[in-house]
């Protein structure tokens, strides 16, 4: 449940920003901001990762996955009410805060992975959570591609902020 959750979550909110954007800018400073999301999503995983790393060998494992599970549904809960009150600009830079969370979350999630079956079903295991990772990921693009722009849909952008802090707090009850 954990893995589908913060797979559906990351995904789900870039798959927003992106359709944010998009319908926000065009040419150029769609582009530019396009790539800015991109940065923020995957720059802590780069900047984090010998920290992250760290955390899980200092600390138990399940305390930085649950630590870190908190700090994400916190932010997202921080991210939708932002965005709800028409604050997007602040919506969209907490994602820095959020992807910092998860870059911190995945070196002990993998960690908890070896520790539950060590060496000789590790493959078996991480294949395992990959296949859940892929079908959130699946899931979550289908639901992204019903969005209306109608203010008469139930499938409007402003609503999914808020599935995905319900994702969030799965999450974070599933650690």
């Amino acid at each position: 449940i954990f893995v589908f959750a913060s797979s559906f979550l990351q995904m789900g909110l870039f798959l927003f920003f992106e359709k944010w954007l998009f319908m926000s800018y065009s040419g150029v400073d769609f582009l530019l901001n396009s790539a800015l999301l991109q940065g923020l999503f995957l720059l802590p995983y780069l900047f984090m990762l010998s920290p992250a790393a760290n955390f899980s060998n200092i600390y138990p494992k399940e305390k930085v996955i649950a630590w870190s599970s908190l700090a994400i549904a916190i932010t997202m809960i921080s991210i939708a009410t932002c965005y709800s009150l028409g604050y997007q600009s602040i919506a969209f830079w907490q994602v820095l805060i959020l992807a910092s969370a998860f870059a911190i979350n995945s070196p002990a999630k993998y960690g908890v992975l070896k520790e539950m079956y060590g060496n000789q079903y590790l493959t078996y295991a991480n294949a395992y959570l990959q296949g859940i990772a892929v079908f959130a990921i699946v899931c979550v693009s289908l639901l992204m591609m019903g969005i209306s722009l109608d203010s008469e849909s139930y499938f409007q952008l402003k609503y999914f902020p808020w599935l995905f802090v319900g994702m969030g707090i799965i999450g974070t009850i599933a650690t």
